[in-house]
């Protein structure tokens, strides 16, 4: 309210974002008499707008990438990753993750009871010595921006012999 009056705006809306629970409104509470006694008296015009988040959010699973690193076994070489898997609905049921790996793809049922999962996953590269790219992904669900989790991979190096 200070502000409208101090910086003289104009035409204003205010939003609030609620769940609505009438324990945390406190709807018979005098000051929301005084507040829209306030509003009504300014000289501008201030709408305000609900956002009423009533409804339960869609299922939603996430994964990121946290680590990964190209380690040398010999001759040939393996991909090590550290992925964080989450979901905003704790089941028992098993998640299909899609690995795609230089065009090529593959899936693995992960098993994921709870809302996080650290998942450590290996790939091994055989000699394939250039490097590359890939990415993790999740099915479709109600968030489809968190849905995958891209990654690129060096060249494999040779390492220095000292004598």
């Amino acid at each position: 309210m200070n502000w409208l009056l101090e910086n003289r705006a104009g035409a204003a809306e205010i939003w609030i974002a609620s769940d609505a629970q009438r324990s945390n409104w406190h709807p018979e509470d005098p000051r929301w008499k005084d507040l829209a006694s306030q509003l009504g008296s300014l000289s501008q015009k201030v709408r305000v707008r609900l956002l009423a988040l009533t409804q339960a959010a869609d299922a939603n699973a996430s994964i990121a990438l946290r680590e990964v690193a190209r380690r040398p076994l010999g001759d040939k070489s393996e991909l090590q990753f550290v992925l964080d898997l989450q979901r905003n609905r704790p089941s028992p049921a098993s998640i299909p993750v899609t690995l795609t790996l230089d065009g090529a793809q593959s899936q693995t049922q992960i098993s994921f009871e709870g809302q996080s999962l650290r998942w450590r996953h290996r790939i091994d590269l055989g000699t394939h010595p250039a490097g590359g790219w890939g990415s993790f992904s999740l099915p479709a669900d109600g968030n489809a921006h968190d849905n995958t989790a891209y990654f690129v991979y060096g060249r494999t190096r040779r390492r220095a012999r000292w004598w």
